[in-house]
């Protein structure tokens, strides 16, 4: 009778997570459907935008960058001078990429109506002048809660933004090495 019971007990939880699966299934289904339609334009066009924002580029002024975008197949390409397509891998500089990287999970989040903090880790490697700027700029403009983990060099020139709109700030140190 125990084995009986234990069995039920186990076929029953088995199709308890079967149902959750398929019901899991049917909503990111639901979901990627919605996403290669509008969603997926408006991620698009969101990301463009921010993008040449934060890089400081005018595709009306002979810009080298003119556009970046989500294609149908969720491959992010960027289109330079001549309607020549760019890798973003290969034919971006360290800042370009990174903007590129903040500009889409910005738009990922303004499109999805979320309300989540981003937190970013090194934005500002390998920027400088007014991309390093413009980065932060949008970045706290476009996020309800942004957090940033920054290093001495990519605060550097950027300590009014900071001390303008920062509500707290924690450094860390690391003690690894220590006494070394």
């Amino acid at each position: 009778r125990e084995q009986i019971l234990k069995s039920r007990r186990q076929l029953s939880r088995q199709r308890a997570n079967e149902q959750a699966a398929t019901d899991l299934l049917a909503v990111l289904n639901g979901t990627v459907g919605v996403l290669k339609g509008e969603k997926l334009n408006a991620v698009s066009e969101e990301m463009n935008r921010l993008f040449l924002d934060m890089i400081v580029a005018d595709p009306d002024q002979n810009a080298i960058i003119h556009k970046a975008e989500v294609t149908s197949d969720y491959d992010i390409v960027v289109t330079g001078s001549r309607e020549l397509r760019l890798d973003p891998d290969v034919d971006l500089n360290g800042a370009s990429r990174r903007a590129l990287t903040i500009a889409f999970i910005l738009a990922l989040v303004k499109v999805s109506e979320t309300a989540a903090p981003n937190i970013i880790d090194t934005p500002l490697g390998m920027t400088a002048g007014q991309v390093k700027r413009s980065i932060v700029e949008s970045a706290i403009r476009e996020s309800t809660q942004l957090v940033l983990l920054l290093t001495r060099d990519e605060i550097h020139r950027i300590e009014d933004l900071l001390d303008e709109y920062t509500g707290s700030v924690c450094t860390f140190s690391n003690t690894a090495h220590y006494p070394l």
